[in-house]
């Protein structure tokens, strides 16, 4: 029998696992409610003549629509009753942008993955967003000619402000660090975070993570600075259900005790760990509800 973990305040949120390997936490994403439209300009058609603005419009997906710029959210700001919004891959939007999407008071989940042109005063823009369950801003960074990080420690102390935030995916947001993170013990609420490939935090970020314990999901991804010290503490996470520790090569034998008495996890990765072993395994045969285990490259 699966355990089940009923809030008593907020509705959980089913994540999407990824297959091979457990590389996204990212929310059931809406039903698309409109196409892209957008003209020569590059501006969106969201005339009447396209919407009635005044219809409650609940669930907007703009995905790749690269000809859409800051301009074209000056309408998004009209749909009052928007709850799902999601503006995937845009290069366009900058943090000007965000500032009409602060007006959209209703939205409970924001999608901005690989939009590189936000950086930390954006997600400030939408520090207001207090109904706000779920964002996504993962990889948001330029990537030529160099990585170079748009979202740093100050945009994460924007996103704390969200009191009722579940679900928060910084992948990929290689500007973060132990100190920004740092705030997240005030996101209380949360239950799924993705801080995969966020190379420069270390076990002490692990530490604060303890606090969240309405926590389901946590992925660090390639975050090779975590050792089995901090396995130590997130084994205090006991409604954890999804843990991926995949690229973590400083994870040795000596930590899989620490995830082991995780007792109600389902799916765990430990892919390209290379330096478990055999006899560090025997021990996660005590978790009685896994059923998933990712030992890809170990």
């Amino acid at each position: 029998m699966k355990p089940k973990f009923p809030s008593k305040r907020h509705r959980s949120i089913s994540p999407k696992v990824l297959r091979p390997g457990l590389n996204d936490v990212t929310p059931t994403e809406p039903r698309a409610a409109m196409t892209c439209p957008r003209d020569r300009g590059g501006t969106m058609i969201l005339h009447r003549r396209r919407v009635n603005m005044h219809l409650p419009l609940r669930n907007l997906s703009l995905t790749h629509c690269w000809g859409i710029t800051d301009a074209g959210l000056v309408s998004i700001a009209a749909l009052r009753h928007l709850q799902h919004l999601a503006l995937v891959n845009w290069d366009g939007i900058m943090d000007a942008g965000l500032a009409n999407i602060a007006a959209l008071q209703q939205l409970q989940s924001l999608d901005l993955r690989s939009c590189s042109g936000i950086t930390d005063a954006g997600l400030a823009n939408i520090a207001a967003l207090q109904r706000l369950q779920r964002l996504i801003v993962r990889g948001c960074k330029h990537t030529y000619p160099v990585h170079t990080p748009r979202i740093t420690d100050a945009g994460l102390a924007s996103i704390a402000a969200l009191r009722h935030l579940q679900l928060l995916d910084i992948r990929d947001c290689i500007g973060i660090t132990d100190a920004g993170l740092a705030s997240i013990p005030s996101l209380q609420y949360l239950q799924y975070l993705n801080i995969g490939y966020c190379n420069r935090i270390t076990d002490a970020v692990l530490a604060k993570i303890v606090a969240l314990q309405q926590l389901r999901g946590l992925l660090l991804c390639f975050c090779n600075r975590i050792t089995d010290a901090g396995l130590a503490s997130i084994s205090a996470l006991q409604q954890l259900q999804i843990l991926s520790v995949r690229g973590c090569n400083r994870i040795t034998d000596a930590g899989i005790p620490s995830i082991a008495a995780l007792g109600h996890l389902q799916i765990l990765d430990l892919g390209s760990c290379n330096r478990i072993t055999d006899p560090g395994l025997a021990s996660i045969a005590s978790l009685q509800y896994l059923q998933h285990l990712f030992l890809n490259y170990c």
